[in-house]
């Protein structure tokens, strides 16, 4: 079931709007997950989504140690959008927030042709944690978090020049996509 959501943000008398297309059916689907040489990578299955995704629940106590790194294969219709990852531990008790990052199409690409796609790295902050058996991680992607950061207009150029915004549809291919965390090791029971 495939569903649309349309959020407005007003700041200073301007409209910024955030548009995403978010499929529910698949918010759990299945994700390749391969530890080679301490890096486990997680490769997700299908494309055309934004919003939350999980991986499989480990099987072992897992420490991770190091910088996580991520690479979305994107679209636009815009010149200009900006893209947001926050990465998550799945406790009992909620969601613990680890680490997040956010970016500019025009900023890692230069000039942006709208509707090509294209790669963009995501790298963040150093951290350890362990994972215990049975948790898992939980991966949101969207194009803002306004609580955090200056809306973006959807449009290529400066922020405090834009007078107008546009509504984005971004699409992220999750086939060619990968979200990479450093292994220390998986500790046995």
């Amino acid at each position: 079931m495939l569903f649309a959501v349309l959020i407005c943000f007003v700041n200073a008398g301007l409209i910024l709007p955030y548009w995403a297309t978010i499929d529910r059916s698949r918010l759990f689907a299945d994700s390749e997950e391969i530890v080679q040489d301490k890096i486990y990578a997680v490769k997700f299955a299908e494309n055309n989504l934004l919003g939350m995704k999980l991986t499989k629940k480990f099987e072992k106590d897992t420490f991770v140690k190091g910088k996580m790194s991520a690479k979305l294969t994107v679209s636009s219709d815009c010149e200009d959008t900006c893209l947001y990852m926050r990465i998550s531990i799945e406790k009992e008790r909620g969601n613990l927030g680890l680490r997040d990052d956010i970016t500019s199409v025009c900023y890692q690409l230069g000039d942006y042709v709208k509707n090509t796609e294209h790669e963009l790295s995501f790298n963040f902050d150093e951290i350890a944690f362990l994972i215990k058996k049975g948790e898992r991680l939980r991966v949101d992607i969207s194009s803002a978090d306004a609580a955090h950061y200056v809306r973006h207009t959807n449009n290529k150029g400066l922020f405090s020049e834009q007078t107008t915004a546009r509504i984005a549809h971004n699409t992220v291919d999750l086939s060619k996509s990968v979200l990479k965390i450093p292994v220390e090791n998986q500790m046995s029971e």
